[in-house]
Parts: structure tokens; C-alpha cells; sequence
């Protein structure tokens, strides 16, 4: 099948589209000029590389109020990074605290160190607004709680989480807060100090525009002190060395970069700068706030986003009636040239808290900074026509 000739994309929470210009030509001016590996080389286009990238780290470190760049990891995405950070510090006998709001890139791995018996993990659940339950989850740090680990907003519900608050809960010394910004990440000002947060990882192909391929990981200097690398190789530094350097980044950048990617990452970073985070944080509210006020009061349309209250972060879920939501997208997809995703979204344990799971799931709408209220006008006239059979 063909591209929709009047393609409305709605699935930016999956990854964004279309990309700035810039991050096109990033990546094509790599490919068609330079072309050399990061740190792997001593010529004019090697070290150019190695200052590009520096200079993209820096970007990062600068966007999320990193203390210094070297905290900055670059990963192959968000799973990646997650996994980089939950297997880096956990070990044997270790309690973890995570939420029914997470993406499978957090509960598998967290899942699978359960099974096998080398940690105890608790999930907690959200109240009635889509907010994980915070006296309960400040209850359940104990003595050997390791790792707190909470998605800044909901892939699902769009809900912001209170992570500062969590950040500044009293915690035993070696426990760590890992934050989940896959779906935060410039659409949400992230400010790790302020978060208190120890980690934060996120896909570079989302909100800062990158493309697929691309994560990044923040480790504070609490962090650097217990994690260890769960990747293990070449890493263009200390080549003398057949154990891991341990400076930072390059203990945790095992494998050649994705240059192309990190460059074109570093394009979308620059082209959020000249929007201003605040600027596109607001767009992506007059879009969904739109949506909700026309979805509230029609029938035949359950909200599960805060109960159609708030805008959230860009990410709204909803059913029409009995329609399986699968059913519901394709036919905004064939007959409306609307794009959603439908379905449980790797995220199970949430559908379930709020009982979606029944029907399969939730159609998800995902606004992004190149959509339009002329679109979320279509998006809505859809809604009515399906609505009205």
C-alpha cells in the first residue's frame, strides 16, 4: 500500500515525524563528506568527527542541566539505555521499586533478575488520575532498596509524574532514582539536578528529533560510583588496557558509535533550542487540550487520558464504544489517512490498572511540534463519523 495522500501523522509518541530538514542534512553530510568512525582515527575527518560529537554531548549535558558532559551516554535508544542503567547497578539481594506505568524496556529486564532470584522487585500501582501512588511508594523503601525507577510521563496516559517529589524522598545511601524520559525528553523542561534524579534515560528518535537509533543515558556522580558496564569491548580509548577504561563516557560506550545518528540527534537538539522547549511544550497543550474538550463531551469516546481533565504531554488514549481499538485505527488509517497506534503500547501493566486490556487495548494519539489544528480538526471529524454509525 501507498502513503495516504493526505498522511496525518499521530504517532509521534512511537517516534517523531517528519524530522527537521537539518537532521536529514546532518546525517547525509556525514555519509557524503566524513564517514569516519568516533575515536578511531588520527585524520582531518576522524578528529573533525571526534569534535562533533563532543560538541553534541555537550548539547545534551547543557539541555538536561548536567553537572558535565562526561556524564552524557550515547546509546542505540532508549531500551538500551534503560537496560545499560538497570543491569549497570542492580546486584544480588537488591530491592527495586517501579510503577504499573512502565514500557516493557523497564519490566522485562526487571522481570527477568526477579525470575532468576537475584532481586526483589515491587510494583506499585496509580490513583484514579493516572499518578503513581506516592504514600505507598514511599512506604516501600527499605534498607536494601536499590533502585526506584518511574516514567516521567506515561507512554499511555500522557500523565507527568511528580518526580521531583520522588527525587527528593528520603532514601537509604546507595539507592538510586532512574527516570524514564523516553516520552519527557523535549517536551518536558528536564532539569536532572533539580529532578534529583541519579539516571535518566531516553531515545534520542522521539522529542529531540533524532533519528531511530539513537539513545542517551545521564549518570550522576553517585551513579558512576556503582554501575558497571553491561557492554564490554572496544572503545577507541586506553586501547592498551584489556580490561574496561573506567572514565566516563567511554566505560559505558562499548562498539563504535552511531555517528550518523548522534549527529543528526545533535541537528534536532539545535533546532528544539531555537524553538525553545517551553514553546513546544505549549503547542503540544493547545493540541491536546483541543482534542480533550471536543472528546469529553461526546459520546461514544472514553478518555482514559485524566479523564479528559488535562492535556498531559502530548499523548492522549481513548476506545470508541465496543470497536477493538486495532479495528479503530485501521480505519483511520484507510479511510482518514490518520495515523495512531493501537493496541497495549509495551506498556501491559497499565491497560490493566485501568482496565483497557479488555478490549485489547487503547487507541493512542500522539501530537508532535509539526502538527496542526487544522489536523486535530480531522482527527475530530473522524471521531464523530465513527461515532455516529
Amino acid at each position: 500500500m501507498g502513503e495516504h495522500p493526505s498522511r496525518i501523522y499521530l504517532d509521534n509518541a512511537a517516534t517523531s515525524w517528519p524530522k527537521p530538514p537539518a537532521v536529514v542534512d546532518a546525517i547525509t553530510d556525514f555519509y557524503q563528506h566524513h564517514g569516519s568512525a568516533a575515536g578511531r582515527g588520527q585524520s582531518t575527518d576522524a578528529i573533525h568527527v571526534d569534535r562533533s560529537i563532543s560538541q553534541v554531548r555537550s548539547r545534551v549535558a547543557s539541555m538536561f542541566n548536567a553537572n558535565d558532559a562526561s556524564q552524557v551516554v550515547f546509546t542505540f535508544n532508549g531500551t538500551d539505555a534503560l537496560n545499560m542503567a538497570i543491569r549497570g547497578v542492580l546486584r544480588e539481594g537488591d530491592h527495586v521499586i517501579t510503577t504499573v506505568l512502565e514500557h516493557n524496556s523497564v519490566l522485562r529486564p526487571l522481570s527477568y533478575l526477579q525470575e532468576i532470584g537475584m532481586i526483589e522487585l515491587t510494583i506499585i500501582g496509580i490513583d484514579s488520575a493516572g499518578v503513581v501512588e506516592m504514600d505507598r511508594l514511599e512506604d516501600e523503601i527499605v534498607n536494601n532498596t536499590k533502585l526506584i525507577c518511574v516514567s516521567h510521563v506515561s507512554n499511555v496516559l500522557g500523565t507527568i509524574q511528580p518526580i521531583h517529589e520522588i527525587g527528593a524522598f528520603e532514601k537509604p545511601s546507595q539507592c538510586l532514582f532512574l527516570v524514564d524520559g523516553a516520552q519527557s525528553a523535549g517536551h518536558v523542561q528536564v532539569d536532572v539536578q533539580a529532578i534529583g534524579c541519579d539516571l535518566f534515560a531516553c531515545s534520542g528518535h522521539k522529542g529531540l528529533f533524532g533519528p531511530l537509533g539513537t539513545g542517551i543515558l545521564y549518570v550522576n556522580d553517585r551513579a558512576v560510583e556503582q554501575i558497571e558496564p553491561y557492554r564490554l569491548g572496544g572503545t577507541g580509548s586506553s586501547s592498551e588496557l584489556t580490561s574496561q577504561p573506567h572514565e566516563m563516557p567511554f566505560r559505558l560506550e562499548s562498539g563504535n558509535l552511531n555517528v550518523a545518528g548522534i549527529l543528526g540527534l545533535g541537528a534536532g537538539l539545535e533546532f528544539i533550542e531555537s524553538q525553545s522547549i517551553s514553546a513546544i511544550g505549549s503547542q503540544l497543550d493547545q493540541l491536546m487540550r483541543h482534542f480533550l474538550n471536543f472528546a469529553k463531551q461526546r459520546d461514544g469516546i472514553e478518555v482514559y487520558s485524566l479523564k479528559g481533565e488535562q492535556s498531559g504531554a502530548g499523548v492522549v488514549s481513548f476506545q470508541i464504544d465496543s470497536m477493538p481499538p486495532s479495528d479503530v485505527a485501521n480505519v483511520l488509517d484507510s479511510q482518514f489517512g490518520i495515523q495512531v497506534r493501537a493496541g497495549l503500547h509495551c506498556s501491559p501493566l497499565v491497560h490493566k490498572a485501568i482496565g483497557s486490556d479488555k478490549l485489547g487495548g487503547t487507541v493512542r494519539m500522539s501530537v508532535g511540534h509539526f502538527n496542526t489544528l487544522q489536523e486535530m480538526n480531522a482527527m475530530i471529524e473522524a471521531i464523530i463519523q465513527l461515532t455516529s454509525v
